[in-house]
């Protein structure tokens, strides 16, 4: 007799139930009755584990920072920023993620804004900048570039013989370096426009220089101030192409203070420039403060003092050039230093030749074919600057 055993597997909840059957023949069952099976029934029970996975969470992801402030944009990555609108120019700075910067202009297609602090940064780094503000338009650095580029000569075959018409000489180019952050300008001067920023060590190829040699034209035309370059080209030609300063340009901020009057009536002893003393009869004297600031790169040497004084009594104007200092000032070269750029000096200065109806109309300072000048009513001289009849005259003597 055959028998089968059918194998069955189940499947409840986390255990798992196998049983299995195999064919199996009998042995001697018929000779004595008694039937011979062996069946293999055995339950098994497996203990399923569930699996534990454990998941990282993963980090939040960066937020934009909220700006309420108008004209503020927020920076959406690190990004370098530029002396101007285009990748070409000379970085200046950079600005990290959420870092909040003002923008006060853009390029004409606002692809760039500027900064307050002059440097220029792309939109693209930028969350949602404005579009309403106004155009600063800026040559292009390539434009420059071009400028500069001398027009290479054509050959020129002249039959029947082949004659190349020889390539213009090359103008000669001197090499130096940055010494600091220096100013890239249009022209020889603070005063005109900046076009760059060349940072310490940047390689300078200079061309040229103006007149006095305080400003050197480097070879794309540009200029830059020659106390920031490392190297003293004393073999420089003059430029060619100098540019005319702009309209209204100074290269020196003067200013007059404190004017006051007094009544003398006396002799009185006075220094002038040279540190030499007088006596004068003085009926009213008049004393101001002169401060010199200087802008350009251009040094102010000694003697700085007043140009002119002009006197008027109300029809009349008359101008007097001596100014004096007071005693124990010494000779003015001595006591005044060479004001270089951004330097500064502070000097008072008297008037001593005064009639009994003058008073002072202006003060000039004249230096480098400017002039600085100012100006004064008599209601104001009165009022607060202690102007007032010193009564008749009591010099006696001729002078």
């Amino acid at each position: 007799m055959k028998r089968f055993i059918v194998a069955i597997v189940g499947v409840t909840g986390v255990f798992t139930i196998i049983s299995v059957a195999f064919y199996i023949p009998s042995f001697g069952s018929e000779k004595t009755g008694v039937q011979s099976a062996v069946a293999v029934s055995a339950p098994t029970v497996v203990e399923s584990q569930p699996a534990i996975i454990e998941v990282e969470e993963a980090p939040p992801a960066k937020a934009i920072p909220p700006i309420d402030q108008p004209g503020h944009v927020v920076v959406l990555s690190a990004v370098d920023t530029y002396a101007g609108p285009d990748y070409e120019y000379i970085t200046v700075g950079q600005k990290s993620f959420g870092d909040a910067v003002m923008v006060v202009h853009c390029n004409p297609s606002c692809s760039w804004y500027e900064t307050e602090e002059g440097a220029w940064i792309p939109a693209i780094a930028l969350n949602s900048p404005p579009q309403n503000l106004p155009v600063r338009e800026v040559t292009p650095i390539i434009e420059l570039l071009k400028k500069a580029q001398p027009t290479a000569t054509p050959f020129v075959l002249v039959l029947p013989t082949v004659t190349p018409t020889p390539a213009p000489t090359q103008a000669p180019v001197w090499t130096g370096a940055a010494v600091d952050y220096a100013i890239i300008r249009r022209g020889p001067g603070t005063t005109f426009e900046q076009v760059g920023v060349a940072l310490p060590g940047d390689v300078l190829k200079v061309a040229a220089r103006n007149v006095t040699g305080d400003w050197y034209q480097l070879k794309n035309g540009a200029w830059v101030a020659a106390f920031l370059v490392d190297q003293d080209f004393n073999d420089l030609p003059v430029a060619a192409n100098i540019p005319a300063p702009p309209a209204g340009a100074r290269d020196l901020e003067v200013t007059f203070s404190n004017p006051h009057y007094k009544c003398m009536q006396s002799f009185c002893s006075y220094e002038d420039i040279a540190g030499q003393t007088h006596q004068v009869w003085v009926y009213r004297s008049f004393e101001v403060e002169m401060s010199i600031h200087n802008l350009n790169t251009r040094p102010l040497l000694p003697v700085y003092a007043p140009t002119r004084w002009i006197l008027s009594d109300g029809v009349t104007e008359s101008v007097q050039t001596i100014s004096w200092q007071a005693q124990r000032s010494g000779p003015a070269q001595h006591r005044q230093r060479t004001l270089h750029y951004d330097d500064k000096a502070h000097n008072r200065w008297i008037l001593a030749s005064m009639e009994r109806e003058q008073w002072v109309r202006a003060v000039e300072f004249e230096w480098n074919g400017q002039i600085y000048r100012v100006d004064y009513d008599l209601a104001t001289a009165r009022e607060s600057q202690n102007y007032r009849d010193c009564g008749e005259s009591r010099n006696t003597s001729s002078d």
